[in-house]
């Protein structure tokens, strides 16, 4: 009979229509081949762009340095300090120099009430290898280990010894 007893034709222009002569006149089975075919270009041809993709810093690919941290980072700290277990919150503005110091300027919230009135500066050091990995210790005595993410513009860690993580962002 016609193309209608194949299954997979039919008129564009709607299912009583018996114009199968119409230029309008559309078969799912080509169409359907060519979404096919199209996907699978796309698929490889996005495949081999993300291998040829260079490392990015700061995503674990071995470019890593001190300079990955560098500028205004606004820090949230929270966890329990695990000796009293008491709660901790702090707000900190940290500044990486690109060269191995570190500056902040934190407010902390301990056990629900503030440590002091204001903001209270501290100093450390920091480094960072070559994997994005890295560590700094302020004051002397407050160590931490932390990762360089998303290519320098953000820092996920932990302080050693007690129950506490930190985020900070890049600002400025």
């Amino acid at each position: 009979m016609g193309q209608r007893d194949v299954g997979f034709d039919r008129p564009a222009f709607g299912p009583d229509s018996n114009n199968e002569e119409s230029p309008m006149h559309v078969t799912r089975k080509p169409r359907v081949r060519w979404l096919v075919i199209m996907g699978v270009a796309l698929a490889l041809s996005t495949f081999a762009m993300a291998q040829k993709a260079p490392v990015a810093e700061g995503n674990g690919g071995g470019n890593c340095s001190k300079r990955s941290l560098s500028g205004d980072y606004g820090t949230l700290i929270e966890g329990t300090l695990l000796a009293p277990n008491w709660p901790l919150r702090t707000i900190s503005m940290m500044h990486f120099d690109g060269a191995g110091s570190v500056t902040t300027s934190d407010f902390v919230v301990l056990n629900g009430s503030p440590t002091v009135g204001d903001w209270a500066p501290k100093t450390g050091t920091y480094s960072v290898n070559p994997d994005c990995t890295g560590t700094f210790v302020l004051e002397g005595v407050i160590s931490t280990h932390f990762a360089v993410v998303n290519n320098g513009k953000d820092f996920r860690g932990v302080v050693d010894g007690d129950a506490i993580t930190f985020a900070g962002s890049k600002v400025r």
